[in-house]
């Protein structure tokens, strides 16, 4: 099974405009994340959709949870 880190856009809670889509996206291209040696080698989508840097919390804890559903 391929194991890549996956992100998904969300949009708030009572937001009106479309729908954030509904699958997910690689943080990551297909062959990076094999090869990556910490979380800052990933990025991600913020909630308003930009691309961020994990490097960006680099001396900061960081707890990354799965909050995929079905």
């Amino acid at each position: 099974a391929d194991l890549g880190l996956l992100c998904r856009q969300t949009q708030p809670r009572g937001y009106s405009q479309e729908p954030a889509p509904n699958s997910p996206t690689p943080c990551a291209q297909a062959e990076d994340w094999r090869s990556a040696r910490a979380i800052y080698d990933f990025h991600a989508l913020d909630i308003d959709g930009n691309d961020v840097s994990l490097e960006r919390y680099r001396g900061s804890v960081c707890i990354i949870t799965n909050v995929a559903s079905k």
